[in-house]
């Protein structure tokens, strides 16, 4: 097992909600931080407006889209 702490993948701005991570992580190991408050896990569709996120594979979708500008991080085993 590795563990990995990195930014996700793509457009920061206010109305995008979909990322990408580097690795498919270990079921229940990953952790994402959004402007500094720790996101909820969800099975794959989060509730749109709530603190929440989905992953399948490399894939990850946010409840909330992050604007320009604001911490966007995960932590995961792979």
């Amino acid at each position: 097992m590795t563990w990995v702490i990195e930014d996700l993948s793509g457009t920061k701005n206010g109305s995008n909600v979909d990322f990408t991570i580097s690795h498919t992580p270990i079921a229940e190991s990953m952790m994402i931080v959004h402007s500094g408050i720790r996101q909820v896990r969800v099975a794959v569709n989060p509730t749109p407006g709530e603190a929440e996120y989905g992953v399948s594979g490399t894939a990850v979708k946010m409840g909330i889209a992050p604007a320009s500008g604001v911490d966007l991080w995960s932590r995961y085993f792979y």
